[in-house]
């Protein structure tokens, strides 16, 4: 039986790109919210095994008293999952008893780590991580991440755009070489 993850992101491409850490890691979606004030009713619905939270929610609460409310009431491990470094915001964060605090973007083998630890899991039970090169790039509105293993060329399209050349398709991006280097 996969783990049960739950996240609470409000940014939709840091999101997404947690969801395919998931996929990846062979960990299971349990559910998701984007704010602090409506999260707790639907983690204590849904009780997964356990919680990744960014600290910067909207609302009126965020996400280290979301995180302290559902480890003293529910008694769900949670990870942070953020772009802050600040001491005073991690001592804060670190009052919640988290069991991990994972910097923004967060790749499969960093979060694997961090809920292998926070659930006392041992490597044998959970599957490998299948090693693979991409990126994520938007096409339209949506956030799509990319393979770059069978990748042959990437040429520039103008100041700020690319194409990614493979042997039966090419993918327009809007990255720079100098993003993508």
């Amino acid at each position: 039986m996969k783990t049960r993850v739950f996240i609470v992101e409000d940014e939709l491409i840091h999101a997404e790109a947690l969801k395919i850490a998931l996929e990846e890691a062979g960990l299971e979606l349990a559910g998701e919210c984007n704010n602090a004030d409506s999260a707790f009713d639907k983690i204590a619905r849904v009780k997964p095994d356990i919680l990744l939270v960014d600290i910067a929610l909207p609302g009126l609460n965020n996400g280290i008293t979301l995180a302290s409310r559902v480890h003293s009431e529910l008694n769900i491990p949670h990870v942070f999952t953020t772009s802050f470094t600040d001491d005073a915001v991690i001592r804060q964060a670190v009052s919640t008893n988290p069991s991990g605090y994972l910097r923004k973007p967060v790749d499969a083998v960093n979060l694997k780590a961090a809920v292998q630890i926070a659930l006392g899991i041992n490597k044998t039970e959970m599957p490998e991580i299948q090693r693979e090169n991409y990126l994520f790039t938007r096409i339209g509105d949506r956030l799509v991440k990319v393979t770059t293993n069978d990748l042959l060329m990437i040429r520039a399209d103008g100041d700020n755009y690319i194409s990614l050349v493979y042997e039966k398709k090419e993918i327009s991006c809007r990255l720079t070489l100098r993003e993508i280097s």
